[in-house]
């Protein structure tokens, strides 16, 4: 499991920029999309590594999210880079 140090890192320099942290989760802005992932608990590891374009909502009353889900943070800069080549 990739740890949320070298996670937060890696992001930092992809992106440019620091993450939005919202109470466990950290949130990138990249390439019109956002690219999340949470803190495990008390430890030093990140999971949940989440994209999904950035004028898109999530509703939990209905379990529809609006994204994908990664293995880790290379696969979701990954994804977002193939899904925007040709824009």
């Amino acid at each position: 499991m990739a740890t949320l140090t070298n996670t937060i890192k890696k992001a930092n320099k992809v992106t440019n920029s620091t993450p939005v942290v919202e109470g466990q989760f950290y949130n990138y802005l990249y390439k019109g999309y956002v690219v999340s992932f949470a803190k495990n608990g008390n430890q030093d590891q990140a999971t949940n590594f989440y994209t999904k374009r950035s004028n898109l909502n999530d509703d939990m009353q209905s379990d529809y999210f609006a994204g994908t889900f990664h293995d880790n943070i290379s696969q979701a800069f990954r994804f977002v880079d193939a899904m925007t080549k040709n824009n």
